[in-house]
């Protein structure tokens, strides 16, 4: 599938802030929905550039659903800060008594209750990222794509399972 048939364009001069682009649905195709994928997203669309973000990771046994916003969002940082946190609450907590507080009871740690509170936190900055993205009228689909040659791409719904559509002109998506 050729950009030209799903849409898609790359590479317009941001000098310019507004272009009407003829053939293409978008002006810039971005593949990757990580940090750097999402600021130059929203900085083109800022300019008044119509964008598509491309983002799909194909699940691990150790990730099973990876979410918009890349690694640091995932796996990386945020999860780890927040893992930190819980370690020093629990520090904190011994180190209470010795400045005078005083426990009813010996408290425990749930680890299946942090895990839940990690994932719904990497759940809450995803969705945040998404509306954002929404708000900066930046087209997002959880979806693979590769640049096959100048103007030329290809999109996959599914990790290398070609699209069976194409992607559709922006005034006629439902989002």
């Amino acid at each position: 599938m050729s950009t030209q048939e799903a849409g898609l364009s790359c590479g317009r001069d941001m000098e310019q802030t507004r272009l009407s682009c003829g053939q293409y649905d978008y002006d810039l195709l971005v593949i990757g929905g990580g940090s750097g994928g999402l600021a130059v997203s929203k900085e083109a669309a800022g300019f008044g550039r119509r964008v598509l973000v491309l983002d799909l990771v194909a699940p691990t046994p150790e990730v099973t659903k990876w979410r918009l916003g890349g690694s640091s969002v995932n796996v990386g940082s945020i999860p780890r800060k927040i893992l930190h946190q819980a370690s020093l609450l629990g520090k904190a907590i011994q180190d209470a008594r010795k400045y005078g507080w005083k426990f009813e009871e010996q408290g425990s740690h749930g680890w299946g209750e942090m895990v839940d509170t990690v994932q719904q936190h990497v759940k809450s900055v995803s969705f945040e990222l998404r509306r954002e993205l929404r708000d900066s009228d930046v087209t997002y689909l959880n979806a693979h794509g590769e640049i096959q040659e100048p103007h030329t791409g290809q999109v996959y719904h599914s990790y290398y399972r070609p699209l069976e559509w194409t992607v559709p002109r922006r005034d006629k998506m439902l989002c």
